[in-house]
């Protein structure tokens, strides 16, 4: 919550949110996987342990990156432009196969941790346009456009052949924690 934080510092006058917020960001990038760049999507707030180690665009992970880089943008901060293009290059290596994102294992990220992408990954190519990097953002819009083209909306989940991905709720629970 590094931008509502620093804005809340700045209209406040007390520093104390914004510093806290920048000492969570480090701590993030402190636990990202060193080799692949990549981040989990679920950490135990208790030990500050990784509880999903799979790593995508989507649900868990969206905002983390899209802070790094709006942080650069609003906050001036080098720094969070360079761990951005840092995990946008391990995105872009690992993740990225258009014109699907796969979910991959940040420890082993040349093996595909789930089938399905999720609506959240929407916000990527946006992300992209902001980089800069618009040929890949295209690619991506153009898939989930054809997603919505064939359903109407994005679903929560959907296969990389398009399709609403439709299971029970403890069947995903069980797929994904497993």
């Amino acid at each position: 919550m590094i931008l509502e934080m620093a804005a809340l510092s700045r209209l406040t006058g007390d520093p104390v949110f914004e510093q806290k917020a920048h000492r969570a960001m480090d701590r993030l990038w402190m636990i990202r996987h060193r080799t692949s760049d990549l981040m989990g999507t679920v950490i135990n707030i208790h030990s500050g342990d990784w509880v999903r180690k799979d790593s995508g665009v989507g649900a868990g992970i969206d905002s983390y990156y899209e802070y790094c880089l709006k942080a650069y943008i609003l906050l001036g901060d080098e720094k969070y432009l360079a761990r951005f293009t840092r995990h946008y290059n391990a995105v872009m290596k690992y993740i990225s196969r258009p014109p699907v994102m796969l979910a991959v294992h940040m420890h082993r990220p040349h093996l595909q941790s789930r089938n399905f992408m999720d609506a959240l990954l929407a916000f990527w190519p946006g992300l992209q346009v902001l980089l800069g990097d618009v040929r890949p953002a295209v690619e991506t819009h153009e898939m989930l456009y054809q997603v919505m083209q064939r359903h109407t909306f994005i679903p929560e989940a959907f296969t990389s052949d398009l399709q609403v991905l439709l299971v029970h709720l403890q069947l995903v629970t069980d797929v994904l924690f497993s």
